[in-house]
């Protein structure tokens, strides 16, 4: 269905692009899922260490 829209030249363009912004999508959710496990350990952390103080 694409392929009658679009030239036949432009499909490798169009997938290339959808792949990389798909990829983009993907590394910025599993950074935001890094960054908040990161504020989780550290909260853990902080309520330990002012549990001992």
């Amino acid at each position: 269905m694409i392929s009658k829209v679009l030239h036949p030249r432009l499909l490798p363009f169009c997938v290339c692009v959808y792949t990389i912004l798909a990829l983009k999508s993907l590394i910025k959710r599993i950074f935001v899922l890094i960054f908040s496990w990161c504020l989780l350990f550290l909260d853990l952390i902080f309520q330990i260490f002012y549990r001992l103080v």
